[in-house]
């Protein structure tokens, strides 16, 4: 009796992760939504729209956001929207988003999720998919290749389901975490008062003792590809990856 019930909740939890929809800033004075990604500057993204939105309504805004603060404003203007009420959206509201590597953004997840709240002595909030805080990188990387985005958790699903619909892009700006410090200020020229984006990013270009270089060999760095080869492709990172790949062992 036991395993069946383990057995249902795990269905209908696999369900419920089945049904995600796009995580959304969405302001409608200045008609701008935002669509987030874990792991791609969305704790940066998410205290510069909160102090955007406080210093809008010509409220005083702390130098430190009270986490009472961060979830009003989370309620009231951060909402899950599908794909298909986004791309309705799109002829009333200016869209934009922000990518990153998929294999860097890989890696963030694993030292983030793993390594740093094994250190903290936080909750394992990827437990449920086997994923446990002993377990190394290439482990890692081999368990997320074989969940398929319709059972993955957030921060480690492919990004380009939730910024297309019916085969188009929904947002009308795709910005790269790897360029932000420039392309972010467009939308903060159309939009001032925007604050910057801390940028807090590994790179997989240049020298070949960075993080990334350490953390992947060349057959990891090819599952991790083939795993998101959509998100590669779509967003214009395959001659990136591709060399960072044949950089390595």
């Amino acid at each position: 009796m036991f395993n069946l019930l383990e057995s249902i909740k795990r269905t209908q939890k696999l369900k419920r992760i089945a049904r995600k929809k796009a995580d959304v800033w969405v302001l409608p004075e200045q008609k701008l939504a935002i669509i987030k990604h874990r792991k791609v500057a969305s704790r940066s993204l998410n205290t510069s729209i909160i102090r955007y939105i406080l210093e809008q309504k010509g409220g005083l805004v702390p130098d430190v956001l009270p986490l009472e603060l961060k979830n009003k404003i989370d309620v009231e203007y951060s909402h899950h929207l599908s794909t298909h009420a986004l791309y309705k959206m799109r002829e009333q509201y200016f869209i934009v988003t922000i990518v990153r590597n998929p294999l860097a953004r890989l890696f963030s997840c694993y030292s983030n999720k793993v390594v740093d709240y094994r250190e903290q002595g936080k909750k394992n909030i990827l437990a449920f998919y086997g994923v446990h805080f002993d377990m190394s990188f290439e482990d890692f990387v081999r368990l997320v290749a074989d969940t398929p985005d319709s059972q993955s958790n957030t921060h480690f699903r492919s990004m380009h389901p939730f910024l297309m619909h019916e085969g188009e892009i929904i947002p009308h700006k795709i910005l790269r975490l790897e360029q932000i410090d420039t392309q972010w200020s467009e939308i903060q020229d159309r939009f001032p008062g925007l604050s910057d984006l801390p940028k807090k990013n590994v790179s997989i270009s240049g020298s070949k003792k960075t993080p990334l270089h350490l953390a992947y060999t060349r057959e990891l760095a090819e599952i991790a590809y083939k795993r998101y080869i959509d998100d590669i492709h779509t967003f214009g990172y395959t001659e990136e990856v591709r060399d960072f790949i044949n950089s390595l062992k």
